[in-house]
């Protein structure tokens, strides 16, 4: 029977699938995994289901969609393109699905994906983006960071010389206005990203000339021919996660001295309306506290029974503790019998504005037990900001996806003598702890469960069973990141610079069997330089059967930049050349690449910089900045343009922390906290 349901699940996900297929606009695409992944980011909503919506005449579900896909990349040499609209992945219908479960149904697929997309253009995207927007506004789940930027009309500005006019476009994020910007000050800002972010494939910028013409003499329909390919361009650089988020954006949105005369006009009427709705509730407060009745409150039977009988069979008046009990319950009944949709406001009660309370009311908008300092009109701003808070508090409820239900994983890490680790754990388990799970399988104890830790093995090599041995560059792994959400292969690896603190691990056997293979496969594979005549000496060390490995280790520690990372290519940016990078416990070098695509050997193309000799290291996105005594005793700066910036300056300042345990400036419980 179950058998039976899963082949008609399979037959009716088969017969989609071919449905729509036969629309031109939906095109298949089968991605192999490259150097750098597959080459794309997908973005969506991170609930399953919601609204339907037309895509290019025909009614979806919210779907995934390309937000960005790398030029030259595996997605792109596919076919992939930005926009696209996820259908399905690996054969699992992907329509209305959650963020989450696109991406984890990427990642079982391994080192292959199949897809079917919907092609959209950029017209249909920005249509799209705009739907998708007005719902969540009306769904109050607030503005996604990540919504395309458009460039929604221009206006014409007096030149401030007296000489005819200028054009500004007018530039909008999630709907809402920002700046104006002329054409020269877009094209400036175009020529900023491309030096901050050089190593992005940035799409091409509108030319100065549209259809011959300069600006001072285009038409308003080559103007609107503009406007649009501004916007495609600002959609895609948008479209990039470091860039939107750069400080460089971040300025350029900036209000500028222009506002167009639409936007001028809705902020007076906004200003306007607030106003009235200020003085409308005002007005309600003061018609509230007029209506006040004069008569005594009517007893309910509790207060009935809390009256105490006199000597002449009459009833006295409540105590003044007890009659503010009094006035709160008849306070909480007036509001309670208030109709439906009504304000929020007092509408009865017999304490005086200038009477200090002498309990504060849980209701907010209790205005008679506020300080007597505040002004009535203070008050109705006060209760303004108050709806509003709570206005906020609920957009922000409903913004706040629920907590994904935790499941089981198999986790497969590989360590540098071959052996592969799987251990089932919890899908959000973070690295610390997956690392802690596999020192305890491995046998790691001692001091040396401090040097070793968890990377993700990147590179061109990279396949989908990789060995610690392939040609592969890795990348820590943040110990609070979740280790499902990582793409790459897992690795354990040494995580120490110096050699001098090494020597404490080799009580534990298992310790110095992987870093011994990982130093040999460092040398094998070039991340670790070493010599004809020390390479030839090595080799007859490992075939004696009399030496220890702790003997070879103890050899291969002599090599200069032993314990090291070797970075790939980067560039010098006030050379601008390309030069390599490598961070070792004592040292940094950096050697410049020559023409034959191999590092310098010549005096004149390295910079070698002491670690002690660090004075600063800085980083702002993927330019990275030192300053340091070089080993001539000369202070230079160096700025590095690098994919890896980020995992660089992590390597450089855990070297220096290194250098100052070794020293004995910074004790060994203080370096491992």
């Amino acid at each position: 029977c179950c058998c039976y349901y899963y082949y008609s699940s399979c037959v009716i996900v088969l017969k989609v699938m071919e449905e729509e297929l036969g629309f031109e606009d939906v095109l298949k695409v089968h991605i192999e995994r490259g150097n750098q992944g597959f080459g794309f980011n997908i973005k969506g909503t991170t609930a399953t289901g919601g609204n339907m919506l037309a895509i290019n005449g025909r009614l979806y579900p919210p779907l995934q969609y390309i937000s960005h896909v790398d030029v030259g990349g595996s997605g792109w040499v596919a076919g992939l393109r930005c926009w696209d609209r996820i259908l399905f992945v690996n054969g699992e219908d992907m329509k209305g699905a959650a963020h989450s479960d696109v991406v984890q149904c990427i990642i079982r697929g391994g080192s292959t994906l199949d897809m079917i997309v919907v092609r959209v253009d950029d017209d249909e995207a920005a249509r799209l983006q705009r739907a998708e927007d007005a719902i969540n506004k009306n769904a109050k789940k607030g503005k996604g960071k990540a919504q395309p930027i458009s460039v929604n009309d221009y206006n014409n500005v007096p030149n401030p010389n007296g000489k005819g006019t200028f054009t500004v476009f007018n530039i909008f994020t999630h709907g809402d206005y920002k700046t104006s910007k002329r054409f020269s000050e877009l094209a400036g800002f175009h020529k900023d990203l491309k030096a901050r972010f050089r190593w992005h494939a940035f799409p091409p910028f509108p030319p100065k000339k549209m259809n011959g013409l300069l600006s001072s003499t285009l038409s308003p329909a080559d103007l609107e021919e503009r406007r649009v390919a501004l916007e495609q361009y600002f959609q895609k650089v948008f479209a990039v996660e470091d860039i939107r988020e750069s400080d460089l954006f971040t300025r350029f949105l900036k209000p500028s001295a222009y506002v167009p005369p639409k936007i001028k006009r809705e902020r007076e009427n906004n200003r306007k309306r607030e106003e009235a709705n200020l003085n409308k509730k005002q007005e309600q407060l003061k018609t509230a506290k007029v209506q006040q009745p004069a008569t005594t409150l009517p007893t309910s039977k509790s207060q009935e029974q809390n009256q105490v009988p006199s000597s002449s069979s009459s009833m006295v008046k409540p105590e003044p503790e007890k009659k503010e009990k009094l006035v709160e319950k008849n306070e909480r009944k007036v509001e309670k019998n208030e109709p439906k949709g009504g304000k929020s406001l007092q509408a009865t009660s017999p304490t005086k504005l200038d009477e200090s309370p002498k309990k504060t009311s849980s209701n907010l908008f209790d205005f008679d037990n506020e300080p007597d300092f505040v002004p009535p009109k203070k008050k109705v701003q006060q209760e303004v900001k108050i709806e509003k808070v709570k206005e906020v508090e609920k957009m922000k409820g409903v913004a706040t996806a629920p907590e994904e239900p935790s499941s089981e994983q198999i986790f497969k890490v590989l360590l540098p003598n071959d052996r592969r680790i799987e251990l089932e754990m919890d899908s959000t388990t973070s690295a610390d702890d997956l690392l802690k799970a596999v020192l305890d399988e491995a046998s790691i104890t001692g001091f040396a469960r401090h040097i070793f830790q968890l990377f993700e093995a990147v590179g061109e090599n990279a396949s989908s069973t990789p060995r610690p041995s392939d040609d592969f560059f890795a990348r820590l792994i943040d110990g609070d990141e979740k280790v499902s959400e990582v793409t790459g292969h897992l690795l354990l690896r040494r995580w120490l610079f110096t050699k001098e603190q090494e020597v404490n691990a080799e009580s534990c056997p298992i310790a110095i069997e992987l870093l011994l293979k990982q130093t040999l496969d460092d040398i094998d594979h070039d991340r670790l330089f070493c010599g004809p005549k020390k390479k030839k000496k090595l080799a007859s060390l490992k075939d004696q059967d009399d030496v220890e490995p702790t003997q070879v280790l103890a050899y291969t520690r002599k090599l200069h930049m032993y314990g090291g990372l070797k970075f790939p290519p980067c560039v010098n940016k006030d050379a601008e050349k390309k030069v390599i990078v490598t961070v070792a416990g004592d040292r940094i070098v950096v050697q410049n690449i020559g023409d034959d695509g191999e590092p310098s050997t010549e005096e004149d193309g390295i910079v070698l910089i002491e670690v002690s000799g660090l004075k600063k290291v800085k980083r702002r996105d993927d330019l990275l900045a030192l300053r340091a005594e070089d080993s001539e005793g000369e202070v230079v700066t160096i700025r590095l343009v690098s994919d890896h910036a980020e995992f660089l300056e992590k390597c450089m300042k855990r070297a220096l922390e290194e250098s100052k345990w070794v020293a004995g400036t910074l004790s060994e419980n203080n370096f491992f906290q």
